[in-house]
């Protein structure tokens, strides 16, 4: 509607009389709100972001090559590809390592729950 993204675009919650948009600030609005931050400290909240934010980077690099109007289906398709057997392989490493380091728990920042 009218006025409620203020980027013109989703994502947007509405919530308590506001309009938030941005997924990642949805995200860190509702951990505030909920107190699902309560119990961390700064540095495991600093691996949950890291880990946010490359989910980030991800899902820009593959969004980049779907909406790109200049490629035919059959390049998107190679460029796919070429994606999950490179790049893919490449994220895939930084969150494993991410995980190892951080314990083998549930949740990639070492934590017990969300």
């Amino acid at each position: 509607s009218e006025g409620k993204l203020l980027f013109g675009q989703v994502p947007l919650l509405e919530i308590d009389g506001i309009n938030i948009v941005q997924t990642h600030s949805i995200l860190r609005y509702l951990a505030s709100k909920y107190n699902w931050y309560q119990n961390l400290n700064a540095s495991t909240i600093a691996l949950i972001d890291m880990a946010s934010e490359g989910t980030e980077d991800i899902r820009k690099q593959l969004s980049a090559i779907e909406y790109d109007e200049d490629l035919k289906e059959s390049e998107k398709q190679i460029k796919f590809e070429t994606f999950f057997k490179k790049d893919g392989i490449k994220w895939y490493g930084y969150f494993n390592k991410m995980a190892l380091k951080n314990g083998h728990n549930k949740f990639i920042a070492g934590t017990d729950e969300p």
